[in-house]
Parts: C-alpha cells; structure tokens; sequence
C-alpha cells in the first residue's frame, strides 16, 4: 500500500504524469515519505491509480532526475537520501496536520528541460582531484600566504603551455591573469580598457549574444552597439559602421547560434581592430568539444598586433563550481592591468590553483577532456535523434561544437510555449532572450544537453512535445 494518498484530475490541464510528479514531489518534501522508503513498482502505481505506464515512466523519470528517488538494482526504487538541516529533519517528524497549519508552502520549483550551462558532473575525475588536492594541502603550507596577484605561476606556465598546443594561442605565462570565473575578470577588464580609451567608445556586443557581457556593460554604464550574426559569426561590414573601441565575440562557438567564424572573417576583424586602434575580447566559452572538425585556431594566435584579449574558464571542462577563468592580456593592457591591480589580491584559493596546475601537468585534466568529449557527442546526437522523432517538423542547427545547439520549431508560436512552460512550472531558452533585434518565425529554442542523463533526456523530450501540443490548442 502506499503511505501517501494521490489525487489525480483527468480533467486538469495540466498532463497527468506531472501532477503524480508534484505530488510524490511535495511528499517527500514535507517528510511524509522518508529516505530509504521503498516506492511502489510502475506496474502496481498504474494499477493503483489506473493509468498508463507512460504516466508512471514520465513521473519517476522526472523524480530521479531532479534527485528525489534513486533506482536500487533487483529492489526498484526508493526515496533518495535528502540533505536536510536539524531543523528541517525535526518538523519533518510533526504530523501533516500540524504542518499544514503552521508551515508557509514552499515555492515551486522550476524544471528546465534543457539547461545551457549545465554539464556532467559524473565525469569529473573526483578520485584524482581528491588525491591532488589533498597532497596540495599537506605538502605546501606556504600556500596560506597571499600569492602573486595574477595567480599561481604554475597553472599560468601549465595553461601558456595547454592552450598554445589545443587553442594555437601564443603567449607567456606572465601574461596570463586568473581570477574568480568570467564575470569578476570581464569587469576587471572593462576597467582597464576604458583607461586606455580616451575617446570612451561604444563596446558593440554579438547579437543574438551573451547576456552577461551586456549585462556587465550596463553596469559600468558603457555604450553598447549591437552587431547582427549570421551563420559565419558577427558581421564585420555592420561592425565597420560602427563607433566602437571594443569588440566582445565568440568565433569558435558563438553563443547562442553555434556559429563558426571562418578564417577570412576572423582575419577581416583583426584588420578593422588594428585600423581603429580597437581590441578585441575573445570568449573562448567551450572550443575545448568539437565533434565535426578540428577547432580554428584562436584569433589570438593569429594576431600580430596585439589587439586580442583571449578570455577561457573551467566552467565547462572541469565544472560550474571550480570558479577559475582565466585571461591573456597583450603587452599594452598588461601593463595598464598590472598599474591598477598589483596591490589587490588573486580571487582564486591558492590551493585550487595549484591542485588544478598538477592536474594538468599529470595528463589527467586532457584525458578528461577527451573523456568528456566523446560523451556529449553521444548525448548530443542521442537528443538530437530523440527531438527529430517526436518533433518530425523541426530542425537543427549549431550542433557541430560545444554543449548547445538550436532546435527551430517552425509552426508553433514562441511566445504560447513558453506561456506554457511557466504554466508547468517548467523552463525552456527561446533565442528571443539573447535577440535585440529582428526575430526570426516560429520559434527557436537553445537546447543544452551535456547535463542530461538518459532518462532525464526521454523525460525532457516528452514535455516539451507536450507542451508544444498544449501552445498549438491556445
């Protein structure tokens, strides 16, 4: 028997698999159904409750996803082990009728189906990095002291020495500059920049683009040009009408269409920085995966005039935690950096960066790549596969690098699916949020897919083609 009771409408809106969801959901987490406690099996929760299998499949796939259950091999599946605070594990022991009384209702949380920024954390190489790490902190005590404001010279020579073989970049380690992820160096840099502008130009931004380099304009109250994209990256005889001193674009994978910049596109940018006495930041997001062809060379690799500020992280390689970005700044904008932040201290704990400069150096942090790499080529192909069976009308694009690619969805409208998405508590990516100008018909989603596990996947697919039923019956 099931120690909670279910209440599904077959008359709601919203689909039947997602109510079971919602419930089983909040059971477990007003502590009604405990961890360890066993589930019962899809065959007996659809005889119970009279539905389909499809019902019980979508709900419990949804669930483990999201960590609520775990699958226990030859047992089935039982609620997942929940982090819960003193506090929380008391009233989870109070009555259900004392909690509904006392106790606000928690807010819904929201499912995105196909999140961007996500990787998978199963990969990490956990052993290797717990052994480095430990051997860092037992071994170099001098590590508490404050370090070189740059960043540790050791994972500056290892990245100088990474990126010159994988991303053809050339530079010294001393031109390297680490900090606290993209955003924190990105202002650092915007900084400088302006220091070195007189003239105080516009910064003219990809467009679609990246939210967080808008975003950070705006807050320095910098002027922003939009520069349309086509399929070959930012338009540069749009870029030559404009005023701008500083170009931020993403040519190896840009962001969000998946375009690649050709060399003779790339070489043209470089020609129109070095006739007005601009710079370039290139955003070197995640050319580390590639799955049709060899990566272009980076442009700062092929600049001889020291106009290109190279800027990576390891978001995406190593994971969204480990907060370590990294920039190669020219001679021009070392020193101005240099000038207006010797005194201030590196955002990086010492001991990551050494840990992850031994990580590299050992072959560990490549194989992980190449590891890494060859999974999300088959998650993306196997998502690829699954959207292009349930959804025979779409198509896809920007899906050669990277851990994104565009879904186009050409007879159902943007703005009913996400209307409808918000309604099921769920989030899905439309180009429109990265768009300033034009728009294109029917509607464009940006899939992410490295995060997505198998059935996460089939779970994910199935909603949105629900969802995109529902947008066509509004």
């Amino acid at each position: 028997m099931f120690p909670i009771t279910i209440s599904l409408n077959e008359a709601s809106e919203k689909p039947l698999y997602r109510q079971l969801y919602e419930e089983i959901a909040e059971a477990i987490n007003r502590g009604l159904l405990q961890s360890g406690e066993k589930l019962p099996s899809k065959r007996n929760l659809c005889r119970l409750l009279h539905v389909s299998h499809s019902t019980v499949e979508n709900a419990y796939g949804l669930l483990k996803a999201e960590g609520y259950i775990e699958s226990i091999p030859k047992s089935g599946y039982v609620v997942a082990s929940l982090s819960l605070s003193p506090a929380a594990q008391e009233s989870s022991s109070v009555s259900k009728d004392i909690k509904s009384k006392t106790q606000e209702p928690s807010p819904q949380v929201k499912t995105d189906l196909f999140p961007i920024g996500a990787i998978a954390t199963e990969q990490f190489p956990y052993s290797s990095w717990a052994r480095i790490y430990r051997e860092v902190i037992y071994q170099s005590p001098e590590l508490l002291e404050k370090g070189d404001p740059q960043g540790e010279y050791a994972l500056r020579r290892e990245l100088a020495a990474y990126l010159a073989e994988y991303r053809g970049t050339v530079c010294d380690p001393r031109q390297i500059v680490i900090g606290a992820g993209f955003e924190y160096l990105m202002e650092r840099l915007l900084m400088v920049l302006r220091s070195l502008d007189r003239r105080d130009r516009p910064i003219a931004l990809e467009d679609p683009g990246y939210p967080a380099a808008e975003r950070i304009a705006r807050a320095f109250q910098i002027p922003i040009e939009y520069i349309p994209v086509d399929k070959s990256g930012m338009k540069i005889e749009k870029l030559e009408n404009s005023t701008a001193g500083i170009v931020f674009v993403t040519p190896s994978h840009q962001f969000p269409t998946g375009a690649t910049m050709p060399l003779s596109r790339r070489t043209a940018l470089l020609k129109w920085a070095r006739e007005n006495e601009a710079y370039v930041i290139e955003d070197d997001y995640d050319s580390d995966f590639r799955y049709q062809s060899r990566p272009i060379r980076s442009m700062q690799g092929i600049d001889d005039a020291s106009h290109v500020i190279y800027l990576g992280t390891f978001n995406r390689t190593i994971a969204p935690a480990v907060r370590v970005a990294y920039m190669i700044l020219p001679e021009p904008v070392l020193e101005a950096y240099q000038t207006m932040f010797a005194k201030q201290a590196v955002t990086v704990s010492r001991f990551e960066q050494v840990a992850l400069s031994k990580l590299m150096a050992s072959g560990i942090y490549a194989r992980h790549i190449r590891r890494s790499s060859n999974l999300y080529k088959k998650r993306g192909e196997a998502l690829k596969q699954a959207l292009l069976k349930a959804l025979p009308e779409c198509s896809i694009t920007g899906d050669g690098a990277g851990l994104h690619f565009l879904l186009h969805l050409p007879d159902v409208s943007e703005k009913k699916l996400i209307q409808c998405a918000e309604n099921e508590q769920m989030i899905l990516h439309p180009m429109s949020a990265y768009q300033h100008h034009g728009s294109s018909r029917g509607c464009t989603l940006v899939i992410g897919f490295a995060g997505l596990s198998e059935t996460r996947m089939e779970v994910s697919v199935n909603c949105l083609q629900n969802l995109i039923h529902k947008a066509k019956l509004i």
